[in-house]
């Protein structure tokens, strides 16, 4: 068990610890694009200090709680709130949905199932109903056609072909792609980021769910999203630590993930089922992988190490916290923690050491 648990923190660890200037997006003028700089962090799986509190909307109106059980659930879909004032935070969100829920006048469709910010999680949906999250709609069921094609795994590529069939690993379908708005053949660049919805069937042979096409963002986009979903929203408040709230998020999002008992190729982007820039901060920060990375190492900590004790101790506090964020930049610093382990018998401690990278930004 020694050796799964020391593989487990040469996971987390990192020997250069990097640093990044990135933007925060918001629909509000002032906060259209703002720069955030951020000294790095080791993923500690300890320390966040991070609350969970469930404050479930009224079934007032049916525009936010339509109060429809999810046949099953297929994929976590990851937003964020697009609202980049100050005050945009978790509380603030929930106040919103909170008070069109509560009023039977409100018109406005819209619900999901949590909000993370860099304080915590508030849930606003029960974990197995319906949100109107997603952008695709509730009319339409997710189906998937079987390919026939033989599956070797799942990373694997659809494409279109010439004539409008879709493709996988270079082989053609019988399965012919919507079309257009005018009629027209999509092309591959028409594709989502994270591709078109496939999984392996019971036979062996890839099945392909069904897909339609988005007119509002010029994209081919896959179903699923609201009715197989459960939505997550993330806060891009200015001034507020957004490398913390993707943590947090990588924490729900695992336990979302051991819930419904699916890989974490089934953690998708808004994008996947719109077209939608969506989640727009972590999509042109180029943290996305970055964040599954997070995601794979809870999900390997509540699978396997969850009734061991982890305890992260930084040992460098004036430039590295007990959370693993990094406080205070040096070029070429090497900071030292230290981790203590133990359950029943099993009690060892394991000290590492990370260096800062050279500053990768200059202010603006």
């Amino acid at each position: 068990m020694e050796q799964k648990i020391l593989k487990f923190l040469k996971m987390i660890h990192r020997d250069v610890i990097k640093n990044r200037k990135y933007y925060t997006f918001g629909y509000q003028q002032e906060y259209r694009k703002k720069v955030n700089y951020n000294y790095g962090y080791i993923p500690f799986i300890t320390g966040l200090e991070f609350f969970e509190k469930e404050e479930i909307i009224p079934k007032t109106n049916p525009h936010n709680r339509c109060g429809e059980i999810r046949e099953y659930t297929e994929f976590i879909t990851v937003h964020d709130t697009a609202s980049g004032a100050p005050s945009a935070n978790g509380r603030a969100h929930a106040n919103w949905i909170n008070s069109m829920a509560n009023d039977p006048n409100s018109t406005t469709t819209v619900s999901w199932h949590f909000t993370v910010d860099e304080n915590g999680i508030i849930q606003h949906l029960p974990y197995d109903e319906v949100g109107y999250h997603a952008g695709d709609g509730t009319s339409v069921k997710l189906n998937y056609t079987d390919t026939l094609i033989k599956a070797e795994n799942l990373n694997c590529k659809v494409t279109i072909s010439e004539d409008g069939f879709f493709e996988i690993n270079g082989n053609k379908t019988f399965i012919e792609a919507p079309k257009n708005n005018e009629g027209g053949i999509v092309k591959n660049n028409q594709l989502p980021y994270q591709g078109i919805n496939v999984k392996i069937g019971d036979e062996g042979t890839y099945l392909l769910g069904n897909t339609y096409w988005n007119n509002s963002y010029g994209i081919l986009a896959n179903k699923g999203g609201n009715l197989n979903s459960v939505g997550i929203e993330t806060c891009v408040n200015y001034g507020a630590d957004y490398i913390k709230t993707m943590r947090i998020n990588a924490y729900l999002v695992a336990s979302l993930l051991i819930r419904y008992n699916l890989g974490i190729e089934r953690v998708k982007q808004h994008n996947f089922f719109s077209g939608k820039d969506c989640p727009m901060t972590i999509r042109h920060a180029n943290m996305w992988e970055e964040f599954l990375e997070l995601v794979n190492i809870y999900l390997i900590y509540l699978k396997e190490f969850k009734d061991y004790k982890f305890e992260f101790k930084s040992l460098d506090s004036e430039f590295l916290d007990n959370s693993g964020k990094i406080i205070k930049h040096q070029n070429g610093k090497v900071v030292r923690y230290l981790v203590k382990v133990s359950k029943d018998d099993f009690d060892k401690e394991y000290i590492f050491e990370s260096k800062l990278d050279n500053i990768s930004f200059e202010i603006e």
